[in-house]
C-alpha cells in the first residue's frame, strides 16, 4: 500500500535479512510517510490499521477495499479483476480439457503491472510483509517442525494451496 500510494519503496535502506529478522521478533517498522500524497490522511489511518498485530483489530479486506473505492474511485473501475477471475474459474473448470485450457489462457491479461504509474513492489518489501503476517499468526507447532519459523512456512504454504 505504501508503495502504491507514494511511489517509493518502503524500507528500501533495509537489507533482505534484516527485515526478516525484524518480522520475526513480532516487529513491524514505523513506515516513513511523505509529508503529502494523494489521499494521505485516508491512506495513513488505513495503512496503519491493517499493520495492527492482533488480526482482529485490522479491518476485513472488503472494509479496506470498500475504504480505498471510495477514497479513488476511478482506480477501481479501470481494474479487469473481473475478467481475471472470470478466466482463471474457467481454467480450473477446464481441467485437463487441452482445448478448454487453452482458449482460458488465451483471456487472461498479458503480464503487466497492477499500478502501472508506479515501481514494483521490491522482493523485500513483499519478503517483509509477509513476514510480518506470519509472526502475528498463532499456529499449531507440529512435532516434525524444527522451529517456529519452519513451522510458519508450512502454514503459509496450507493457505497457499487454499488460494
Amino acid at each position: 500500500m505504501y508503495m502504491v500510494f507514494t511511489g517509493q519503496k518502503p524500507l528500501r535502506t533495509l537489507p533482505t535479512t534484516v527485515i526478516q529478522e525484524i518480522g520475526m521478533q513480532g516487529r513491524c517498522p514505523k513506515l516513513e510517510w511523505p509529508a503529502q500524497f494523494p489521499h494521505c490522511e485516508e491512506v495513513r489511518a488505513l495503512a496503519d490499521s491493517c499493520m495492527k498485530r492482533r488480526p482482529h483489530r485490522r479491518p476485513k479486506a472488503r472494509e479496506a477495499q470498500e475504504l480505498l473505492r471510495g477514497v479513488m474511485p476511478d482506480a477501481f473501475s479501470s481494474m479487469a479483476g473481473a475478467s481475471f477471475g472470470a478466466a482463471l474459474r474457467e481454467l480450473r473448470a477446464a481441467g485437463s480439457d487441452d482445448r478448454g485450457r487453452e482458449r482460458a489462457k488465451s483471456r487472461i491479461p498479458k503480464e503487466r503491472l497492477l499500478h502501472p504509474g508506479f515501481e514494483e513492489t521490491p522482493a523485500n518489501a513483499r519478503v517483509f510483509s509477509i513476514v510480518c503476517a506470519l509472526s502475528s499468526w498463532n499456529i499449531r507447532m507440529p512435532p516434525t517442525s524444527c522451529c517456529a519459523w519452519h513451522a510458519a512456512l508450512s502454514a503459509l504454504e496450507a493457505v497457499h494451496k487454499m488460494l
